[in-house]
């Protein structure tokens, strides 16, 4: 069998398609946040298997000056350099 890079991307997507409403199903609308936040998660783990060892992946929220961010995001970033600073993807 030959690599096939389109059906490696479906099979991601039905992966996603699969587990994206099952808390959903769970609460129904009860709680959106915590959906969202379970979503993140699903997300968040992706990518962890998916990045180099070099990337993290969590949450948190992003301050620019004085502005910060309504919500926690999912943040990347590279992982902490010599200088003990971390670079944001």
């Amino acid at each position: 069998m030959r690599p096939d890079s389109l059906k490696y991307q479906e099979t991601i997507a039905k992966e996603f398609e699969a587990v994206k409403d099952r808390v959903r199903y769970l609460i129904g609308s009860a709680h959106w946040g915590e959906e969202g936040r379970y979503k993140e998660v699903i997300l968040i783990n992706f990518l962890r298997r998916i990045l180099p060892n070099t990337i993290s992946v969590g949450t948190g929220f992003i301050k620019d000056g004085d502005n910060v961010s309504t919500q926690s995001d999912v943040i990347t970033q590279l992982s902490q350099t010599e200088t003990g600073r971390y670079t944001l993807i």
